[in-house]
């Protein structure tokens, strides 16, 4: 398959997942005063066994994708299915969700500096009931996939001063600055890594001006992918590649951070999990 074709794929999954969200978000009506338990102004969504209450607002800022019917199998026991969904003891149980606001997590640190330049934040609850072990997510390989075909025969190959090294493919319009041609970042793994010890890319895509979209996808924490998409020259308030490892080191640590731990799953809800 070809660099193009992959790098096709990879933009069709990422758009056809914003659009899937707003599609198939579910309609709540979520008071977060009617909790028992938990932070009263929170909303808590469940992605498997990983719970993360999030700053309950109105409108557009969370959009979660409900199990659906086939999906049934991965649902959990709730502690407490009396208390309205989205509250502590019984969380909105997702297969993915996505923040279009991310400065809602951040905590500080890189990721609230660069957050305005950061789009389309989304987990996802990786189903390994029908994988093999040592299966990579697919949104990952994918990601993978596009940086080895674009890095097999770039134009021009490049080390950074970060540490990572860049392969950039000319396009057909000759008008786009080099800087701006579709390119895949790598992180040596002397460097820097993903969590689960596979090699860290950025894809880039070809654009013009501030409307050139990076993405950004792996598995955060077992069984559980993060993908984003920065911009590393969105009108003046940008995402530096140069930055991107620092960056990506607080999103780590805004979501671990942000997890409730030990949450208080039932033992039965985790058979056969």
């Amino acid at each position: 398959m070809t660099g193009r074709a992959i790098a096709f794929i990879l933009i069709v999954v990422i758009t056809a997942f914003s659009q899937s969200l707003r599609a198939q978000a579910e309609s709540l009506t979520f008071d977060p005063k009617l909790c028992k338990q938990g932070e009263h102004d929170k909303i808590y969504v469940s992605l498997g066994r990983y719970v993360f209450p999030t700053e309950y607002v109105k409108q557009g800022a969370v959009v979660y994708h409900p199990l659906l019917p086939h999906e049934s199998r991965l649902a959990l026991r709730v502690p407490n299915p009396e208390e309205p969904k989205g509250c502590f003891g019984n969380p909105l149980q997702s297969g993915s969700y996505a923040l279009f606001t991310p400065a809602i997590l951040s905590k500080g640190g890189q990721l609230a500096s660069f957050a305005s330049a950061l789009q389309l934040l989304s987990l996802h609850s990786i189903d390994t009931t029908r994988q093999k072990p040592d299966t990579i997510w697919m949104g990952e390989a994918s990601a993978l996939g596009l940086a080895e075909s674009v890095c097999k025969s770039p134009t021009v190959q490049e080390d950074l001063p970060n540490g990572m090294s860049v392969c950039r493919v000319r396009p057909n319009d000759p008008t786009i600055a080099q800087g701006e041609w579709s390119a895949t970042y790598r992180a040596g793994p002397e460097i820097y890594t993903t969590p689960m010890n596979r090699p860290f890319v950025v894809n880039c895509h070809s654009g013009s001006g501030s409307r050139w979209p990076c993405d950004v996808t792996y598995e955060i924490m077992p069984h559980l992918g993060v993908t984003y998409r920065l911009f590393p020259q969105l009108n003046g308030n940008s995402a530096p590649i140069d930055h991107v490892i620092e960056i990506d080191k607080s999103i780590r640590a805004t979501f671990a951070e942000s997890i409730v731990k030990d949450y208080p799953w039932p033992a039965q809800a985790m058979d056969g999990r």
